[in-house]
């Protein structure tokens, strides 16, 4: 370190005082503009900025500082310029004179000046051309960074005095040589192999079987002196990383000596890596230290390293950059991989190979299969279920039969370890929970799987009759499909089946395929369903199976990858591109299809379903209309399969297991199909939630099946023709219907549809229907209403509280199915699972309502605005009337699940003893009922004893009469003698509406003159004064026990000072009635409105408030 001497000039330039009228000072050090500060004292900011100019300094090479230091003594002076506007305006049109304050000293000989304004410097000669060179200067820099545009632009420039002080300086700065060595001084990190790998320790390792000699051979490789690295490659799941950790645990028999393994992969080296070459350094380091040290590395998958690395700035990966450390034999290294990846690395960088002594992990034998899931039985025994030897052969069997795209033994050893995490303590795992747990992975049942378990033909040709109508000779090839899975004669290598249903569109070929997946699956989403005309592009094969490059795994592969049993159905696969068919033979005849990653996609377990709809354009030439011949199905079976014939090559031809012609539907099937449609309608949410029941007559139906049906079409327009003709009427009528009511669908004499339903109830909130005078601008406004009322559900739907309880429902449907899971394990049994949970059905009956009621009034205004395009003016003066009474029953039911409100309140109202109080309470009570809550009455008398004031308060209202009639008698009580009335109210309704009603509430009549009252006496001396419209107050509070009314014997109510007047003054105003001009206040939002306190106003205003509070 050396001393340094110099002086640094501060410059305090002071400005404008704030808005706030506080000084503002601009402080900097002269040449060192990194160092300034807005401040508002000068001495602190002073020192402040010395504190942290001395860092800085500190920091900055001597020449630099050197560069900046001023030598001679600044002085002040001030240059006058004049300045020409930069575009003349209206406001600007002549120079303008402005005066600037510089700085200037002499340095070297040469004269310095720096103006801070302008934050330019100007070097002169002298000190005679410096004024000259100064204003030039200055008024480039003006017209250079725009100062000359505006009058504010100039008067900126001259804000604020300048002032000059000196400091003398003497820092200890870092000399050029200590500053070298620091810079050219790396300090020792931490070690590469500890940061970047994790010792693999013996005890830490699971134990391998049935590999002695493979081990041994491994073991002898790494044992020669030249350091060999080994390339472990076998299909997943054979035990490749199995046979490493079962190296570690044996490496003191295998005389590895004092070799050490340490484990990483490509992802940890390359984690956090964000800048260009640092996981090239990480790489560098982690060779130089496994240089140094007796280490062998395992990094995992060598397809990985060949691929983690690479981006768009180069194609180096960590494979690469290991390649020649690990042929010069710097650092030992194991790998794997398996032959599919194999074949792509070695495309991608074929001598990337030739680095590595390749090993061959095989598949272990039958009777080394059953060796190794015994010895596994045995040591998962030890704490948990043990497994019988019936047990093991059965999983062994399935996953031979069903998995043998999964090596052994990983696949089955992974099976067991779930079943036995699965299983009780102590308990015997037999057959039926092999079966259970296989059945609920793959999705088959057990009767496809259990070969002691017989399987109907007979009822399976009926269900699939019942889903599939009209086909029954497709129904008897999938039958028959079926029946040769059950029986095990399936030929191995192949897909379950491969068949093309070909024939007229919209005659049951998709549905079939979801029957298909639902029999065999157990689910109608095990169906994959892929459009092929959306891949008739030459590239369109690619997309299939992934990228060339990116390494996204394909659209098919993935797909089956995810789900390996499932029904796969391609689309009207004739449109699709040729370089596709020659994946689907790939597919159909070795059922496995690989990806550009090396992954493998397994379609063994899959039915490959192909639909056409080849020779349907000429077939439909033929007819119109139904046909009752016979000759029908020969004919449809002819022509569909000469098609087929003449469009593919006969290797594809050949592949295909069965030819389904499907044939047109006959009448009858049509109707059959319609009547299962309108069943399908009356199940709907909309019409179960309220109890109606849809009765169409039989001429209905014809018509319905009539129009619905198309030759061309199939029965494809028939959902559609049922929703136009019968569900967007219905979807107007069912809002304003309350059940149980029944709907009659009838065909009147125009050839239409009438629908005859009950009146609507009384009281529902509903705007008046459409009149015949109603003109087209009242129409285009109820289009309006029924788009507002669309709307509201559409963002119910997509709400908090929507998307909250579906949340909701679906993690309890997880639990539940786990616990199905496991109650299934713990039994043994072949019985189905029973349980289900009440609060998890009101969710998802909630949420179904929802959906279903959206859209239905979806439907309904797409009707009404078809309707008025095509001007039918009649049609929708006949609709039923729109209401919002639905929306918000269904918002208050949301709510109530959202945040279940209590199921019951201890209403207590206090105030001045007389009818007023009674009268009020009443009102409440009356509501109470109103919301279908069961409500108890208790009063408390002006004089009640001073024990019931501290200890059982309640008793009054617990001993009071519980049958309606003698409850109404209560009522009659003297007024005068009562202070409290409390009521109880069970029901969580009613405590929905009720909760917020806490607080003061006063009636306050506005108040006549004294003329006014005088002349009112005088006019009838005999009137009494109305007692509703006399003045009164009085305080609820509002308490939510825990415990029934039977229960109660500690709940106490805090009933000091029930008599006299609440006090208004300390408590929060709820609302404040005007019973003569009829106007209401609210407290909590001070809004007015009209109405009088009885029990529809109160009702209609409780349910105004649940409702924001809902929307909230």
């Amino acid at each position: 370190m050396s001393e340094v001497s110099a002086t640094l000039h501060l410059v305090t330039r002071t400005l404008e005082d704030s808005a706030e009228g506080a000084s503002q000072l601009f402080i900097e050090f002269l040449l060192f503009p990194e160092l300034s500060t807005l401040a508002h004292r000068e001495r602190r900011a002073r020192f402040a900025l010395i504190d942290v100019g001395e860092e800085l300094l500190k920091a900055l090479p001597l020449d630099e500082i050197s560069r900046r230091l001023v030598l001679g003594q600044p002085e002040i002076t001030t240059i006058e310029l004049s300045v020409a506007p930069g575009k003349r305006t209206e406001a600007w049109r002549e120079p303008m004179d402005i005066q600037l304050d510089a700085l200037i000293w002499e340095q070297g000989g040469q004269m310095i000046a720096v103006i801070p304004a302008l934050s330019i410097s100007v070097i002169a000669p002298n000190r005679g051309t410096l004024p000259e060179m100064l204003k030039e200067h200055a008024l480039s820099a003006i017209k250079r960074d725009g100062w000359n545009t505006s009058h504010l632009q100039m008067a900126l420039l001259q804000r604020g005095t300048f002032k000059l002080q000196s400091l003398p300086w003497t820092p200890l700065l870092e000399s050029t040589r200590d500053r070298w060595k620091r810079l050219n001084t790396t300090e020792k990190g931490p070690d590469a192999v500890e940061q970047l790998c994790t010792r693999m320790e013996g005890p830490f390792m699971q134990q391998a079987y049935e590999m002695q000699g493979t081990l041994a051979h491994l073991a002898r490789i790494l044992s020669l002196p030249d350091k060999p690295s080994i390339l472990l490659m076998g299909p997943g799941g054979v035990g490749k990383t199995a046979l490493v950790q079962e190296l570690v645990r044996r490496s003191g028999d295998l005389k590895l000596g004092e070799k050490t393994l340490y484990r990483s992969s490509g992802s940890r080296l390359i984690a956090g890596a964000c800048g260009f070459g640092m996981w090239q350094k990480r790489c560098r380091d982690l060779v130089e230290s496994a240089k140094q040290k007796p280490i062998i590395l395992f990094l995992g998958n060598l397809f990985e390293l060949m691929n983690v690395g690479q981006s768009s700035a180069g194609s180096e990966s960590i494979a690469s950059f290991l390649r020649p450390h690990l042929v010069r034999r710097d650092i030992q290294v194991i790998v794997e991989c398996t032959p599919e990846q194999m074949a792509v690395i070695e495309k991608n960088d074929p001598r990337l190979s030739e680095a590595f002594r390749i090993l061959k992990v095989e598949e272990p034998s039958r009777e080394a299969e059953s060796a190794i899931l015994l010895s596994s039985s045995i040591k998962m025994g030890r704490d948990r279920g043990r497994f019988t030897r019936d047990a093991l052969q059965r999983i062994a069997t399935l996953h031979h039969r069903f998995m043998g795209y999964a090596a052994f033994p990983g696949a089955p050893l992974r099976f067991m370890q779930r079943l036995h995490e699965a299983a009780e303590k102590d308990t015997l795992i037999e057959e039926a929970e092999v079966y259970a747990a296989f059945s609920a992975e793959t999705g088959m049942p057990r009767h496809l799987l259990d070969p002691q378990q017989p399987l109907d033909l007979a009822e399976t040709r009926t269900w699939f009759q019942r889903r599939v109508q009209g086909q029954d000779a497709a129904v008897d090839v999938i039958v028959s499909v079926i029946a040769q899975l059950k029986a095990g004669l399936t030929r191995p290598g192949r897909p379950l089946a491969s068949l093309l249903f070909i024939g007229p569109t919209g005659t049951g070929k998709t549905e079939m395929a979801k029957a298909l997946a639902e029999f065999l699956f157990q689910s109608p989403e095990r169906m994959i369903r892929l459009d092929m005309s959306e891949y008739g592009q030459p590239w369109s094969a690619q997309r299939l199976v992934s990228g060339r490059h990116d390494g996204k795994e394909g659209i098919l592969t993935a797909a089956v990858r995810e789900q390996p049993f499932n029904v796969l159905l391609l689309d009207e696969f004739e449109k699709a591109d040729a370089s596709v068919f020659d994946l689907l033979l790939q597919v159909l005849g070795e059922a496995r299809l690989t990806d550009a990653a090396g992954r493998t996609a397994d379609f063994s377990n899959c039915v490959v379903i192909m639909t056409s709809n080849l020779g349907a354009q000429e077939y439909a030439l033929g007819r119109m209309g139904f046909d009752a011949n016979g000759s029908a199905l020969r004919d449809a079976v002819e022509h569909f399969t000469s098609a087929v014939q003449k469009t593919l090559r006969p290797e594809m031809f050949n592949r295909i297991d069965r030819i389904v012609p499907y044939q047109p539907l006959s009448e009858e099937v049509v109707l059959s199909l319609t009547r299962r449609e309108i069943d399908a309608v009356s199940l709907r949410s909309g019409f179960a939630s309220r109890k109606l029941r849809l009765q169409v007559t039989e001429p209905a139906l014809r018509h319905l099946a009539a129009k619905g049906y198309d030759p061309r079409y199939g029965a494809r327009p028939l959902k559609r023709r049922v929703a136009e003709e019968l569900l967007v009427p219905l979807s107007s009528l069912v809002q304003n219907v309350e059940g149980p009511a029944t709907l009659r669908v009838e065909l009147d004499v125009d050839g239409r549809l009438s629908i005859e339903s009950p009146q609507p109830a009384p009281g529902t909130n509903a705007a008046p229907v459409a009149s015949a005078s109603l003109t087209r601008a009242d129409l285009q406004s109820r289009i309006f209403l029924a788009a507002n009322i669309r709307r509201a559900y559409q963002r119910l739907l997509i709400s908090t509280m929507t998307n909250g309880l579906a949340a909701k429902a679906k993690l309890m449907e997880q639990r539940l199915r786990a616990q199905r899971m496991k109650d299934r394990v713990a039994r043994r049994s072949k019985d189905t699972w029973q349980g289900h949970d009440p609060e998890l059905d009101r969710l998802k009956t909630c949420l179904s309502r929802m959906q279903g009621e959206a859209n239905i009034q979806l439907a309904r205004e797409e009707a009404l605005i078809l309707a008025l395009n095509r001007e039918e003016l009649e049609i929708l003066r006949q609709r039923e009337p729109l209401t919002m009474t639905g929306w918000e029953d269904l918002v208050l039911e949301t709510f109530a699940l959202w945040q279940p409100p209590p199921k019951r309140l201890v209403f207590v109202i206090r105030g001045q003893p007389g009818k007023a109080l009674f009268r009020f309470a009443r009102v409440y009570h009356d509501a109470a009922v109103e919301l279908g809550a069961s409500v108890r009455l208790g009063l408390f008398h002006k004089k009640t004893p001073a024990r019931l004031l501290t200890e059982d308060a309640l008793r009054v209202l617990a001993d009071a009469p519980p049958s309606t009639r003698e409850q109404e008698v209560l009522w009659h009580t003297d007024a005068e003698s009562i202070s409290a009335i409390a009521l109880w109210i069970e029901g969580t309704n009613a405590a929905m509406h009720l909760k917020n009603e806490t607080g003061i509430h006063l009636s306050r009549a506005k108040r006549k003159s004294k003329d006014e009252e005088t002349s009112d006496k005088k006019m009838d001396s005999s009137v009494q004064s109305d007692p509703q419209k006399d003045d009164w107050a009085c305080r609820i509070d509002i308490q939510v026990p825990e415990n029934h009314l039977p229960e109660l014997s500690k709940f106490t109510l805090l009933l000091q000072d029930l008599a006299g007047l609440p006090d208004v003054e300390s408590g929060v105003i709820c609302r404040q009635y005007d019973p003569v001009r009829l106007i209401v206040r609210e407290g909590s939002a001070n809004t007015r409105k009209e109405g009088r306190f009885e029990k529809s106003w109160l009702l209609q205003t409780l349910r105004a408030t649940a409702l924001a509070e809902a929307l909230a």
